[in-house]
Order: C-alpha cells, then structure tokens, then sequence
C-alpha cells in the first residue's frame, strides 16, 4: 500500500521533469517569439504546481497509514473542513484555466483565506494538546504536518489559478490539444488527492491498489505530452 503511493509520487516527479525537458528542447530548437515563450513558461510553472499537489496528497496518505497503524487518534473536525475546501479549490482553479470563469477565480482566493484560517486554529489546537500530554504528542504532530500539507496544496492551486488569470490578462491561449493534455494531468492529480483523503478517513488498501493504477495511466499521459 505505502509503496504504490511513494510510486505514485515517483511518477509524478518523473512527468514534471519530462516535461520540462521538452519545454527546454522546445526553446531551443523553435526558438520562439516572446508571446509563445510566455507560455511555454506559463504551462510549465502550471505543470510543476499541479505536481506538488500530488506530493502532497501522497504525503497525506503516507502519514494517513502510519497513523491508522497506532492507536486511535482524535481527528480536528477542522482537517476534515480543511480537506474538503481545500480539495475544491483546486478543482475550481483547474476550472479557472480551462472555462476563464471570473466568479470561479474569485471563489478560489476567497476558499485560500478560509483554508489559512484553519490552519492556525488546527495548529493552534494541536499545539494545545502537545502541550498539556493530552494525546501522544508524535501523532499530534504529524496531524499538524497533514494540516501544513492541506494548506499548501490550497497555495499551489491558488498559483495555478494565477496562471490563468495572467494567460487571460495577456490574450493568451493554450493550444486546444495543450489543454487538452493539461486537463487530463490535472484529472489524474485531484483524483489522487481525493483518493488519500478518502484513505485519511477510513484507511485501505484497496485504495492503494486504486493509486497504483493510476500511475500506469500518468505514465500514459506523460508518453502523450511527449509526443
């Protein structure tokens, strides 16, 4: 189980540098105008935020094991809230980019300064326990680390809007095969980060295996970005 997720990570590092790579074989060999830079630039910065989101939902999942492996935690409501909003906001800023919704953008900001705030408050609770022996002060800690984990993916989905935001400001298009690709990543990402907050609350390994199939589908998307 542990290992197809720290697989699942692998993939999605190995796609954000095959990506890459082909951006700079791009730059070199086409050479081109400043416009088309702009977003080659753009796709790729979009590409490595979407990435870190499966990092860190895989971290999620990771932690979410070892936690399941111990005795009986109690769980901040406010994680399962941070989760759920979270998770939205990158669904919406994938939206953002594909549909160039304003009121989806304007929901995705407002969703980051809700996702902000409870972290401090699941923080500052967490802390509390830690500090007054009321839980076992290793497993507080990781809870906190998984509610780090959730507000930085709500950061990476925030950048990701930006992306769109700029590419429209600028009267700048994807390709409709690049967001084509672009759409069918992005797929491939939320869908392993709701699969480890499902796993987060009632952990499984059919879950896993679910995850390990997933990768051979990136891996797919990876040969068809490629190409």
């Amino acid at each position: 189980g542990a290992k197809a997720t720290i697989e699942m990570t692998a993939s999605l590092d190995q796609q954000e540098r095959t990506i890459e790579n082909h951006c700079m074989s791009l730059l070199m060999r086409q050479q081109p105008v400043a416009r088309d830079l702009r977003t080659i630039s753009t796709a790729l910065k979009m590409v490595t935020d979407l990435q870190r989101i499966g990092d860190q939902a895989a971290n999620i999942a990771e932690i979410a094991l070892l936690l399941a492996d111990g005795k009986k935690t109690d769980v901040p409501e406010d994680i399962a809230t941070m989760s759920r909003q979270a998770g939205l906001m990158v669904h919406q800023a994938i939206a953002a980019y594909a549909d160039r919704d304003e009121n989806t953008a304007h929901a995705v900001v407002n969703l980051d300064d809700v996702v902000d705030e409870l972290f401090v408050k699941v923080k500052n609770e967490l802390t509390e326990r830690i500090v007054h022996q009321e839980d076992h002060s290793g497993r507080a800690v990781d809870l906190i680390i998984i509610a780090k984990y959730l507000e930085r993916i709500g950061d990476h989905a925030e950048n990701v809007l930006g992306y769109a935001l700029q590419m429209k400001e600028d009267k700048r298009k994807f390709s409709d095969k690049a967001l084509k690709n672009l759409k069918e990543l992005s797929q491939a990402v939320y869908k392993i980060y709701d699969l480890a907050c499902e796993h987060f609350s009632n952990p499984s390994e059919e879950l896993y295996r679910v995850i390990y199939d997933l990768e051979a589908d990136i891996d797919k998307m990876v040969d068809k970005m490629r190409a």
